[in-house]
């Protein structure tokens, strides 16, 4: 069957007007389930996005993006071929509807921390050269605390922490702020 434009945007999560609506929030993982029920799309490009707005848990916004602002249909091949920029301003756009960050960096780098209190929010990883590296993100108050690390750390989202690490660096990624540590001990708060 020869792919169509139109199939493809329907195929994709866009609507019939070429627009999709990309949904925004701290942890859209975390309702994955639910966004996947009410039909909605992910990729790595546009995140989870949906072919018409929705109605979403408290925290969690959309906003849209047009078809025509990232790519083209390339009739030859039935496919489609994203604009240089496209990346750029989809991040750009994710950013601009989720506000700017009131991340700052923490300390000085190789200053030792100890004993502060801080929200575990997620852990993701991924294998390199050096096999599987665990990324656990922690917040303290507004600040974003990263901490790279092949241990696994059982935690429920959203629980209280003592931390205690060194400071390695400080880094910005997406306009955010992060202190990344090393050397972390953590305790669970009851």
């Amino acid at each position: 069957m020869k792919m169509t434009k139109e199939l493809w945007l329907e195929k994709n999560g866009f609507g019939a007007d070429g627009f999709t609506w990309c949904i925004f929030g701290e942890d859209t993982y975390a309702i994955k389930e639910q966004l996947k029920e009410l039909g909605c799309k992910f990729s790595p490009l546009l995140k989870w996005h949906s072919p018409k707005a929705l109605d979403l848990p408290e925290g969690y916004g959309m906003f849209p993006i047009s078809f025509d602002e990232i790519g083209q249909w390339d009739l030859i091949n039935e496919t489609v071929c994203y604009f240089e920029k496209s990346k750029e301003l989809i991040e750009r756009k994710f950013r601009e509807a989720e506000g700017p960050s009131l991340s700052e960096y923490v300390g000085t780098p190789g200053e030792r921390l100890r004993n502060i209190t801080a929200i575990y929010k997620s852990s993701r990883g991924f294998s390199g050269k050096f096999g599987w590296t665990n990324i656990h993100t922690f917040q303290m108050g507004e600040n974003i605390l990263i901490w790279m690390t092949s241990k696994e750390l059982e935690l429920e989202k959203g629980s209280p922490i003592n931390l205690t690490g060194t400071i390695k660096s400080h880094q910005e990624y997406m306009g955010i702020k992060q202190t990344y540590l090393s050397r972390c001990i953590i305790e669970k708060i009851l």
